[in-house]
């Protein structure tokens, strides 16, 4: 077999195990520090999840607007996504609405991610200047060519009501606390979880749970929004026990760049 079939094979596999996650067993892996399945350790339990260990491109990372680089040129960023039939679905480690029909996609300097999922973090994985925020939000993309990744993620404060999830709140006591439970709900337009994206930051990262792939365009919406005490609650509520805080510790940038685009 060639080596570009090997691995092509060798992406389709691991964006199957991210974006469906019924192939890993939930209690494999952890946020617990010092706990034996815990951030630290996730190399060391499954060979294929070395690279959670040993890559050099890991996320998440802090943003410091002290040694970003700011783009003298525009980039071409564009999306275009539609409402679609979803479902919302307790994977345990992140509540996640995945659309049942083609929902969109975003341009990266014209190649095409389609998007897969939308998946939420407690508190923010990423940090800027040195702030934690206390929700993320990642919208998953990829590839349909060779499954390389891109992740649009928007962070969130304590503040008015997130429209978005007002729309989808009322799901949550339907998947509550129940591992791979899942409830159907409607018509979700992706539009209206990023509406602005006039301004963010752009790296390459990782996939920010096993097996932590690398070669992910991250692209970190600076514009930061709000959600209500009451609506972080009904996440933190919802998640299976023992991962009400679903954040990856930071990890190194080894000498990547970030870059700011406005």
């Amino acid at each position: 077999m060639e080596v570009s079939k090997k691995l092509f094979l060798i992406m389709a596999m691991v964006a199957f195990l991210y974006i469906n996650d019924a192939s890993v067993e939930q209690e494999e892996f952890s946020y617990k520090r010092g706990a034996w399945n815990g951030p630290e350790h996730w190399g060391d339990i499954n060979k294929d999840w070395e690279t959670c260990k040993t890559g050099r491109m890991q996320s998440p990372v802090a943003v410091d607007d002290k040694n970003i680089i700011v783009a003298q040129q525009p980039e071409d960023l564009q999306w275009s996504y539609y409402p679609k039939n979803a479902v919302m679905m307790n994977h345990g480690h992140a509540i996640v609405i995945e659309w049942k029909d083609e929902a969109g996609a975003v341009w990266i300097n014209k190649t095409e991610y389609s998007l897969k999922q939308v998946h939420w973090h407690m508190p923010s994985e990423n940090t800027i200047n040195g702030h934690r925020f206390d929700l993320e939000v990642h919208m998953l993309h990829q590839r349909t060519t060779d499954q390389k990744m891109a992740m649009i993620s928007n962070l969130y404060k304590i503040g008015n009501p997130d429209p978005f999830f007002t729309k989808v709140e009322k799901y949550i006591g339907a998947i509550s606390r129940k591992m791979d439970a899942k409830v159907e709900i409607g018509i979700i337009d992706p539009k209206e979880i990023s509406r602005v994206i006039d301004k963010y930051y752009r790296l390459k990262g990782s996939i920010t749970i096993p097996p932590c792939t690398e070669g992910v365009t991250w692209t970190i919406n600076r514009n930061v929004r709000t959600i209500s005490v009451e609506q972080l609650k009904s996440l933190k509520e919802a998640a299976v026990v023992g991962y009400e805080r679903n954040a990856r510790p930071l990890q190194p940038l080894n000498g990547r760049e970030v870059e700011l685009f406005a």
